[in-house]
């Protein structure tokens, strides 16, 4: 598989691109809690521990969108739960995609310059890899 250019990856939520993105952030988290003994001779020994998941997204604020700023708001309010895709739209690409709650928003509006919006996703739940059978 070629390399992919960062413009390609996108954030679905619901099926549904994040309008006017300009970035996207994939974090994956575990906890390897200490298991160290009077055996480990003064070393620190781990096991795997809890996952958990989480995606960023940046981006220009934008109400025309299909989903928008405005839109997150929305379901951060209402605690929607949403399936999120972090993917290509190129068939044969692997993607990931679980569910998750909107975490935060914020946007910035500094004089002279576009509006943008920050927003985290927090998965609630396993990630899972599937692969794009269709352009999105």
């Amino acid at each position: 598989m070629s390399k992919i250019n960062g413009t390609s990856l996108i954030v679905k939520l619901g099926g549904v691109v994040i309008g006017s993105s300009t970035s996207c952030t994939l974090n994956l988290n575990q906890d390897l809690p200490s298991v160290a003994n009077k055996g480990s001779q003064g070393w620190d020994e781990v096991i795997p521990g809890a996952k958990d998941w989480s995606v960023d997204c940046d981006g220009l604020v934008d109400f025309a969108d299909t989903l928008n700023m405005g839109d997150l708001a929305s379901g951060l309010i209402a605690g929607t739960e949403y399936v999120l895709e972090f993917t290509t739209s190129t068939v044969g690409h692997d993607y990931l995609y679980g569910n998750v709650l909107i975490a935060s928003i914020s946007a910035t509006a500094d004089t002279e310059q576009p509006v943008t919006f920050s927003a985290s996703f927090k998965g609630n739940g396993i990630l899972n890899k599937g692969t794009v059978t269709a352009s999105a």
